[in-house]
């Protein structure tokens, strides 16, 4: 599933944003298939997926088949949202498919062999919200068919559980030996009514690496772990890569596997809208901060609050970037501005994973940052040692 990388450069690419979860009228949604795309269309996004509930549905994606259902400004795929009480997800293909052995999975409660379904029409099979709040957490076995997981729903605080999701029910996955990619979704349902005050399409926003801007390409993005994920369709973007042979030229991105782990490894941290890097104001934390942060004797929150005491001009864009080794925060900088890179060198061990999370105070309302919480921006992990 994934390329087992060891010395080879990146390939060509570019990177597209999208939102892989919403729905529309034809299940829970308040808006109609056009309006729905076109709220997406006005967002920017370079892809979108309108993922109605097959309970919904009734297992036919009529949703389709809507005249509305069409777009000359940004990809869309094909989606349903696998609707069971012991969890849902996701099942997206670049083209339409069949439905009727999902729907059947669905019936059975049997979420392995919906996984197994949707891979027999080349479709993905993506857990939804597993430490959901107010809807279905996920109680299923996550079986070797999951394709990815949606760490972050909705807002990243509340409704839906997803610092747990990401730092306890993705980590234990990883830390099992698993490589399986994270991606986020809005969830939106309304486009009228009151939560359309909160968030919209693109919070979170799924920004995916690809060959090209084709559905196709798009699922390949997905399926290889080459994800990165915002709080917003306009907010700060984080790309990670590394240099394996110290030769100036990336090798491997996140999603990516190094498999020679007997070598000093240089990692590379980009963050910024376009992903690119100025120089900025910035500082490393020290060792002593880390441990205290990891062990939770002092949060990110109130090492960047301290940063900020008597400068209020400055809290706005003052940030930290994270490095999360095998699960336990590695490495931090407190930083200013938004364009960002550093650089890093570890020796990683077999069985290693680096993810990166960017923090910070969201560009909302005060009843926003309340749900928001302060996580701006998150990477998939580069892998270590991981079998094939």
């Amino acid at each position: 599933m994934f390329a087992a990388l060891c010395h080879a450069q990146i390939p060509a690419g570019a990177w597209y944003k999208g939102d892989l979860h919403a729905h529309s009228s034809y299940s829970d949604g308040d808006s109609p298939i056009a309006a729905v795309i076109k709220s997406a269309e006005d967002k920017k996004l370079d892809f979108f997926v309108i993922t109605d509930h097959d309970t919904s549905l009734r297992g036919n994606p009529a949703h389709w088949d809507d005249p509305g259902y069409h777009s000359q400004k940004l990809i869309l795929l094909y989606g349903v949202e696998w609707t069971t009480p012991l969890g849902h997800a996701n099942v997206w293909s670049a083209a339409p498919f069949s439905y009727a052995e999902l729907w059947q999975a669905n019936r059975a409660r049997d979420a392995g062999a919906a996984a197994a379904a949707a891979h027999q029409q080349g479709a993905l099979f993506s857990i939804n919200h597993p430490e959901a709040i107010l809807t279905s957490s996920w109680q299923y076995p996550v079986s070797p068919g999951a394709d990815s997981i949606e760490v972050w729903n909705t807002m990243y605080r509340f409704p839906s559980g997803n610092r747990r999701a990401g730092h306890l029910f993705w980590d234990n996955l990883l830390k099992s030996g698993r490589r399986i990619p994270c991606v986020g979704g809005s969830d939106t349902h309304q486009l009228v009514r009151w939560q359309s005050r909160l968030f919209s399409h693109g919070n979170p926003t799924t920004w995916i690496y690809a060959a090209e801007h084709s559905g196709a390409a798009l699922i390949a993005g997905i399926r290889a772990g080459h994800v990165s994920v915002s709080y917003a369709p306009d907010a700060p973007r984080l790309d990670f890569s590394a240099d394996i042979d110290e030769d100036g030229t990336d090798d491997v991105m996140m999603g990516d596997n190094i498999v020679d782990t007997d070598r000093e490894v240089s990692f590379i941290v980009r963050s910024g809208s376009n992903g690119q890097s100025n120089t900025t104001t910035s500082f490393e934390l020290g060792t002593a901060l880390i441990s205290m942060a990891a062990r939770g004797q002092l949060s990110m929150e109130e090492i960047l609050s301290a940063a900020a005491i008597g400068d209020d001009s400055n809290k706005q864009s003052l940030r930290g970037v994270c490095v999360y080794k095998s699960g336990a925060l590695f490495k931090a900088w407190i930083v200013m501005g938004d364009e960002q890179s550093f650089t890093f060198k570890d020796r990683p061990g077999a069985g290693d994973w680096y993810r990166v999370e960017l923090i910070g105070k969201p560009d909302a309302t005060l009843v926003q940052h309340l749900l928001y919480g302060r996580v701006l921006a998150l990477t998939n992990p580069i892998y270590c040692g991981f079998q094939e």
